[in-house]
């Protein structure tokens, strides 16, 4: 019984925190100015940064599970080496 409870508390919890994520993400849109949001960095863990630069100050968000923006997301590129 207690091992049902735990693992429903678990998948309800990820389904909040993806839910929050999907919503704070808005398919790569800025929620205040409708800009696109430009991918920034990706931490350790794999959390994505994203940043509104149209907005003063700029808007940051990170989102964590791959499902969320795994459609727009735009890898940083390493810099090029010139001859």
């Amino acid at each position: 019984m207690i091992i049902t409870v735990v693992i429903l508390a678990f998948v309800a919890s990820l389904a909040l925190c993806r839910r929050i994520d999907v919503k704070s993400y808005n398919n790569g849109i800025c929620k205040e100015c409708g800009a696109p949001l430009t991918h920034f960095d990706t931490d350790s863990q794999g959390g994505r940064g994203y940043v509104c630069y149209s907005c003063e100050p700029y808007r940051y968000i990170w989102i964590s599970y791959p499902w969320v923006d795994h459609k727009h997301i735009n890898p940083i590129l390493p810099p090029v080496a010139h001859r």
